[in-house]
C-alpha cells in the first residue's frame, strides 16, 4: 500500500495490523497471508526498491515529472527516496536504471544542465536590462519582471556556488554581488558624511533644507533624522560635533524657533497695527518666516494649532491678501473716478496733490499686461490713458 493522500487510511491500516500482528485472530493472519500481505517491509531491500518505483511511477502519472520534493509535503518520503537514487546513480543496477528511464527520471547531470539553460535564459534577460540601463542592478521588486528581480537578489548572494563560466559572464555586464553593494554603499555613504562635514564648516549647522542644491545630501540628512538605529556609534559621536539635530531633537528646536519668531511679528503688530512684514523689512529672517507662514497655509502644511495662533493676532494668509488687494484696487478705482469727474481727465501727473493715486495711476499702466479682464475693462470704461504721449 503506497503512501499516498488518497491511501492514508489504508496505509495506517496496514502499519497498525503489522504491529498488533500477535494480537490478531489466525484466521484473519491466514486472510492476510492469502493476499500477499507483507508483515515485514524490510524482509527485502530489492521488495522495498520496487515499491518506492512503483510509487513514483504514479507520482509520474499523475504530474509528467520525477522532481519529487524532498523537504516537504505529503510526497516528503517518496522525495527522499528519489534524491538517494540520483546520489547512487553509480551502484544502481542495470535494470533499475533502465526502468526508471523508461518514466524520464532526472539524474543530477540532467538536473544541473536543466538549472544552467534556466540560468542563462535569465542571464539574457539581465543582459538586455544592462544594454539599456548601463547597469545590472534590478530592484528586487522590479515591477516589469518580477522573476527577474528575485534571480538578480539571489545570484548576489550565491556567488560561492558560481561556476567560473557564469562568473565570467556576469563580468561582462559589471554585476555587482552582496560584497560589491555593500562596499559602494559604504563610499557613497561615507562621501556624504564629508559633504555634512563641509556643509557645517560653512554654514556652523547641518540643518540642510529640503529645498538644497545637493539633493542627495538633503536627502541623506532626513535618512539619519528618520533611521537614528542605522547609524553607528562612531558616526553619531561625529554627528553630535556637528550639533546634528535628530528628528525629535529638530522637532523641538523648530517649535522653539516659530514661537520666537511669532512674538517678534506679535511686536512689529503692535508697531504697525498689522502683520503685513514687508520683504524688504529690515529683520530679513521674520520677513522670509511670514512668507513660509503663508506658503505653508495655501498648500496645506500648516498645523490648526499655529494657524489658529496667527489668526487671532490678525494674520493675512494669501486669500487675505487678496482680498484687500482687491478693496484697496476698488477704492483706488473710486478715487480715480472722482478726479477724471472734477478734472475730466485720467491723467494724474506725479506733481499732483494727490501722490498716493499718481503713483497707483502709473502703478496700472506698468501692470496692463498683466491685469485681468474685468479691471481692464472698468478702466476703459472710463476713459483711462493707457499710454502716455512723450
Amino acid at each position: 500500500m503506497p503512501n499516498f493522500p488518497e491511501h492514508e487510511a489504508l496505509f495506517s491500516l496496514c502499519n497498525r495490523l503489522r504491529l498488533t500482528k500477535e494480537q490478531l485472530h489466525p484466521a484473519v493472519v491466514e486472510e492476510l497471508n492469502g493476499m500477499g500481505f507483507l508483515w515485514d517491509l524490510h524482509v527485502s531491500s530489492e521488495l522495498k526498491w520496487y515499491y518506492h518505483y512503483a510509487e513514483l511511477k504514479k507520482f509520474h502519472g499523475e504530474f509528467e515529472h520525477t522532481r519529487v520534493p524532498a523537504k516537504r509535503g505529503v510526497y516528503k518520503s517518496l522525495g527522499n527516496w528519489v534524491l538517494r537514487q540520483r546520489m547512487n546513480e553509480e551502484n544502481l543496477s542495470e535494470k533499475g536504471k533502465m526502468l526508471l528511464n523508461d518514466i524520464g527520471f532526472e539524474w543530477s547531470a540532467d538536473i544541473e544542465h536543466k538549472k544552467d539553460v534556466e540560468w542563462l535564459t535569465k542571464f539574457r534577460l539581465l543582459q538586455a536590462y544592462y544594454k539599456k540601463n548601463g547597469h545590472s542592478n534590478v530592484p528586487d521588486n522590479y515591477e516589469i519582471n518580477e522573476k527577474l528581480g528575485r534571480w538578480v537578489s539571489t545570484v548576489r548572494y550565491g556567488e560561492a556556488r558560481l561556476a567560473p563560466w557564469k562568473m565570467k559572464l556576469l563580468k561582462a555586464v559589471r554585476f555587482q554581488f552582496r560584497d560589491d553593494i555593500v562596499s559602494e554603499r559604504m563610499n557613497k555613504r561615507q562621501k556624504l558624511f564629508d559633504k555634512l562635514r563641509q556643509f557645517y564648516g560653512n554654514q556652523g549647522h547641518t540643518n540642510v533644507p529640503e529645498g538644497y542644491l545637493d539633493r542627495r545630501l538633503s536627502i541623506f540628512v532626513a535618512y539619519l533624522r528618520q533611521y537614528p538605529t542605522r547609524i553607528t556609534p562612531e558616526e553619531v559621536r561625529q554627528l553630535k560635533k556637528w550639533n546634528f539635530q535628530f528628528s525629535d531633537e529638530l522637532k523641538e528646536w523648530r517649535n522653539k524657533n516659530w514661537m520666537d519668531l511669532f512674538r517678534k511679528l506679535e511686536k512689529f503688530r503692535t508697531k504697525h497695527k498689522h502683520c503685513r512684514v514687508p520683504s524688504t523689512y529690515e529683520d530679513q529672517k521674520l520677513a522670509r518666516w511670514v512668507a513660509t507662514q503663508r506658503k505653508d497655509q495655501k498648500e496645506g502644511r500648516l498645523n490648526s494649532m499655529r494657524a489658529s495662533k496667527l489668526k487671532a493676532i490678525g494674520f493675512d494668509f494669501c486669500h487675505d491678501l487678496q482680498l484687500l488687494r482687491e478693496t484697496r484696487w476698488k477704492k483706488m478705482f473710486e478715487r480715480l473716478v472722482k478726479f477724471r469727474n472734477a478734472r475730466g481727465t485720467t491723467i494724474v501727473k506725479q506733481t499732483s496733490d494727490d501722490k498716493v493715486l499718481a503713483y497707483w495711476v502709473r502703478h496700472q499702466r506698468q501692470a496692463a499686461k498683466r491685469m485681468n479682464a474685468k479691471k481692464k475693462k472698468m478702466l476703459d470704461e472710463i476713459g483711462f490713458v493707457w499710454k502716455m504721449r512723450l
